[in-house]
């Protein structure tokens, strides 16, 4: 039988191997020096926080939750579910956004415009 992955020892694992320094681990992945040593304790993991730590350590750590065809799990990742309102909420707000970076394009052609105008305008003025 397999052993249950213990999250927080690979990644002291995986930090212990890069010879990163602590404060600049914490620094990096966004919490304080102290939170680092209860991470290394830790047999589950939030997935944001997982993904964080993978970037900073240049390593994969989400490999370790599945195994091979066999379909075993090990551990456990805590995956945020959204809910269907918050989502809706995200995609309003980004419509939002993509209307306004319209706007502006449009703003930004029109004066584009102008300004080849004006210079045709000088050009024939001068030439």
């Amino acid at each position: 039988m397999e052993q249950p992955l213990n999250i927080g020892e690979k990644i002291r694992e995986v930090f212990e191997a890069k010879k990163m320094k602590l404060k600049d681990f914490a620094e990096s992945v966004g919490v304080a020096r102290q939170n680092i040593y209860r991470i290394f304790e830790k047999d589950t993991i939030d997935i944001e926080l997982l993904l964080q730590i993978s970037s900073v350590l240049d390593h994969n750590f989400l490999q370790y939750y599945t195994n091979g065809s066999s379909g075993n799990s090990y551990g456990s990742v805590i995956i945020p579910k959204k809910g269907e309102a918050e989502t809706h909420k995200e995609i309003e707000q980004l419509k939002s956004e993509l209307k306004l970076a319209k706007k502006e394009i449009d703003y930004l052609t029109r004066i584009i415009e102008l300004m080849e105008e004006r210079t045709k305008l000088l050009i024939e003025k001068n030439g």
